[in-house]
């Protein structure tokens, strides 16, 4: 499923994928501090795409988020046990 879904990105060319690319890098005219409503962080540990301790930051910066750490988990824990994933979500679990 994930190679199909890069190559599906990239089937119409690059342009696509590099504004998405652009778009996490700069500023998103908000900061986390403003969001009043439950959000859960649920990161692996082991991630190599994106830090661990990015998902700290991020929590420490929301003042009503929750965070999950995903012992051993990588970037695509979410593909790889969606169940899990659904479970959190209704907070049946973590």
């Amino acid at each position: 499923a994930l190679v199909y879904s890069i190559k599906e990105a990239f089937l119409q060319g690059a342009a696509g994928p590099s504004d998405d690319a652009i778009a996490i890098y700069k500023d998103w005219g908000f900061s986390l501090e403003e969001f009043d409503f439950p959000v859960i962080l649920a990161h692996g540990t082991e991630d190599k795409h994106v830090p661990f301790s990015f998902a700290e930051y991020m929590h420490g910066q929301m003042p009503n988020s929750r965070l999950i750490s995903l012992e051993g988990e990588g970037h695509y824990t979410h593909l790889v046990n969606a169940t899990r994933s659904f479970e959190i979500i209704e907070g049946n679990t973590g």
